[in-house]
């Protein structure tokens, strides 16, 4: 899978709180090529079984890549009894991400990839929903400007077109008390879907908000798809991360700790001709 992210509108407008704002269209730049990372990883559950290791931030650097996608999977962790409040030890895990992909030099998206839950049940999943945006918007208030909020992956089933333009106004509005300027990404329903694009209801008055796309289709070479969708991205100025590091639709071989090196050239190999891509699989991959 590839993300393709779009700029909505530019910003000028001074933070109150947190980083001063960043023009989107710049933030876009910035991101440039990224990858999804330990979405599935076990070290969510203990760092003892964590396959994703701390070294492989610069190491995804050094080899061409400028962001990280965070993949969070918090409502499993998130009880109604508790007022829904997120544990220490995920909290741990989260810091020791987004401090090590910033340190080496990487922008970090924080997506929230609870889409399974919210597509099967909205309603009742609402309420972590709302709640995860409360904690994470006033716990990274004043996270630097390379930190950006990607409010739900994928958006879709019973998560309905209008339903879900109800829904990120409201997570948008919780983000903008604490994080007035913060980079916010938003995609439209239907697995974000560029088909839906036209549904998509932002609001007017934020002018800080990257739109990211999503786009599966599959042919014979998968190399030679990616390579012509991720040049085809790079030359519109897009930015994109490449789904994913070390799980589905493979990266990097963490058992014998090797590239899979015709998806890593394809994305980030030929840098200087504009024109990358890769994997073993993308197009017609759903993300999970």
């Amino acid at each position: 899978m590839v993300v393709l992210s779009l700029c909505h509108v530019a910003s000028t407008s001074a933070a109150a709180t947190g980083p001063q704002a960043v023009d989107p269209f710049v933030q876009n730049q910035r991101l440039g090529r990224g990858v999804n990372i330990i979405g599935y990883d076990p070290l969510w559950r203990s760092r003892d079984q964590a396959r994703f290791k701390t070294g492989y931030f610069r190491m995804l650097k050094d080899a061409g890549f400028t962001n990280v996608r965070i993949n969070l999977h918090p409502f499993r962790r998130m009880e109604q009894g508790n007022d829904y409040a997120l544990p220490a030890s995920w909290w741990e895990t989260l810091d020791w991400a987004t401090s090590n992909a910033l340190q080496s030099g990487l922008m970090v998206i924080l997506d929230l990839h609870e889409f399974g839950a919210m597509g099967t049940d909205p309603e009742v999943n609402k309420p972590r929903f709302l709640a995860f945006w409360r904690q994470v918007s006033e716990r990274l208030r004043a996270a630097p400007d390379r930190v950006l909020f990607e409010i739900l992956n994928e958006p879709s089933r019973k998560l309905s077109a209008a339903m879900w333009n109800e829904y990120l106004a409201k997570a948008l509005a919780i983000i903008r008390k604490t994080n007035p300027t913060r980079t916010v990404i938003i995609g439209p329903a239907g697995y974000n879907s560029i088909g839906q694009l036209r549904e998509l209801k932002l609001p007017e008055d934020d002018r800080n908000i990257i739109v990211t796309v999503h786009y599966y289709s599959p042919m014979d070479s998968r190399v030679r798809y990616l390579a012509f969708v991720v040049g085809a991205m790079e030359r519109r100025g897009w930015s994109w991360a490449y789904w994913q590091f070390d799980s589905d639709f493979l990266l990097y071989d963490v058992r014998n700790e090797k590239w899979i090196e015709p998806v890593r050239d394809a994305l980030v190999g030929r840098a200087s001709s504009g024109s990358r891509a890769g994997d073993r699989g993308t197009g017609g991959a759903a993300a999970r």
